[in-house]
């Protein structure tokens, strides 16, 4: 009980989701398409994310003097900025009312007057209702990031498994097919039976 009750308090005494909502898209990149991709390719975005995370969230709280607040201003502003791609995808396959919105010149206005709606909430938030908000971002931070990070995981332990699977099935194949060795000798420039006897007297027959 003691423990649960720690955790919770951390979280929402921590402001860690604006860095799980940074790591989360390179996460889901690499769990998405873990059997094409090299786990190296995703650390440069990964350390971009983050490092622009930091940055937001260092600026923020220079303007607004709390870290809890700053904090759902960077989640707020990470998740306009990774889902915009999503969004502009879906609009441009499926049309609304016949009108095809998903182009940059209808999405980006509108992108940026919901950017400034919700910036302005969040700082119409109640400061008492700060560390509840806190620690619920934590919570769906983390547990996104750590669902795409269990899926690489377990793809790496199956694979694992399947080669070292495979190898021992290579070894039991050769223990139970083992033969004796056999060697060939070729003897380089070897006189036949009847040279040899000829022209050297080397009764080679029983050879």
């Amino acid at each position: 009980h003691k423990t649960g009750e720690f955790a919770m308090n951390a979280l929402k005494k921590l402001a860690l989701h604006p860095f799980c909502f940074a790591i989360y898209p390179a996460a889901f990149l690499l769990a998405a398409n873990i059997d094409q991709l090299n786990p190296r390719v995703v650390v440069r975005p990964l350390l971009v994310s983050v490092a622009v995370a930091l940055a937001l969230l260092l600026l923020s709280r220079l303007v607004l003097k709390d870290w809890r607040r700053a904090a759902l201003v960077t989640t707020f502003l990470l998740v306009i900025f990774f889902s915009y791609g999503h969004v502009l995808g879906w609009l441009k396959a499926n049309p609304l009312f016949g009108l095809t919105l998903g182009r940059h010149r209808y999405l980006a206005p509108l992108t940026l007057l919901l950017a400034a709606a919700g910036l302005f909430g969040l700082l119409k938030i109640k400061r008492a209702s700060l560390p509840d908000l806190t620690g619920l971002l934590n919570a769906v931070g983390l547990a996104l990031v750590l669902l795409s990070l269990g899926q690489s995981a377990y793809f790496f332990a199956r694979t694992a498994a399947a080669a070292a699977g495979s190898s021992e099935a290579v070894a039991q194949t050769k223990q139970s097919t083992a033969r004796p060795d056999v060697y060939l000798i070729v003897l380089d420039g070897y006189s036949r039976a009847d040279v040899l006897k000829s022209e050297f007297g080397y009764d080679n027959s029983a050879f």
